[in-house]
């Protein structure tokens, strides 16, 4: 059966929670009632959140955010942050479907050192879909966070959404691999210094931010921002002033 790219962000949840389930030690994070779903509107449009979270040694926290607005848009974010005694990259995507096609995907494990382990992995992973269309230059929001090995496509008419689904699949199995047999390294306090600094950078450079305080308002945003979405090392950190 042909899968359609409305139902992708769903089925690359799905896939999500599969591998996780493999990892030994994982646990579904139960949230609060005010972060596992929202309900907002733009003009006529009924917006929804639903959110999931995941720990499993070494991953302190393991979100991932699907957001719908009307019939048209269906947006998947996810990012996991790995627990400070690691000094491994972070998890990072976001998949846009608008009116069935894919507007923007991207992929990759986001580097927090030069020294950072992962990166003959993701090349790897990156390489087996070479053939895939690519988007070169990345937007300015994205620019300078992320590794040489990320997957990243604008508006592609060839890619199908099972071919999305495989890229995203095997940059997810690859991580949680990599991350069930990393062994403790780095300074905690330096990581966690890395991985708060890049939410700072993400949440004052994404549109995300901007299009969650249209849908659901700025306070709501922003504490949703805080409690679930960026958590270095799991923890919550003001990342409003």
């Amino acid at each position: 059966m042909t899968m359609s790219l409305g139902t992708l962000p769903a089925a690359m949840l799905d896939a999500t929670s599969a591998t996780l389930a493999e990892m030994p030690g994982v646990r579904a994070v139960a949230l609060d009632a005010a972060w596992a779903e929202h309900i907002g509107q733009m003009r006529d449009q009924v917006a929804t959140i639903r959110s999931y979270a995941w720990e499993a040694p070494p991953l302190a926290w393991f979100r991932v955010a699907l957001l719908g607005v009307g019939s048209r848009t269906s947006v998947l974010s996810l990012l996991a942050f790995p627990q400070l005694a690691y000094n491994l990259p972070l998890l990072g995507a976001e998949i846009v479907c608008i009116n069935e096609s894919v507007t923007m995907a991207i992929i990759d494990w986001v580097p927090m050192s030069p020294a950072a382990p992962g990166s003959a992995e993701v090349a790897r992973i990156r390489q087996q879909f070479a053939h895939l269309p690519n988007s070169a230059e990345l937007p300015d929001w994205a620019a300078g966070s992320f590794s040489p090995h990320l997957f990243y496509v604008r508006p592609q008419t060839s890619l199908s959404a099972a071919a999305l689904l495989a890229v995203f699949h095997a940059y997810v199995q690859g991580y949680v691999q990599m991350c069930a047999t990393a062994a403790p390294a780095g300074d905690p306090a330096t990581t966690f210094a890395t991985q708060e600094r890049f939410c700072f950078t993400e949440l004052a450079r994404t549109p995300g931010g901007a299009m969650l305080t249209r849908l659901f308002g700025a306070e709501w945003a922003a504490a949703y921002a805080r409690a679930f979405l960026f958590r270095p090392g799991g923890q919550q950190v003001l990342l409003t002033a």
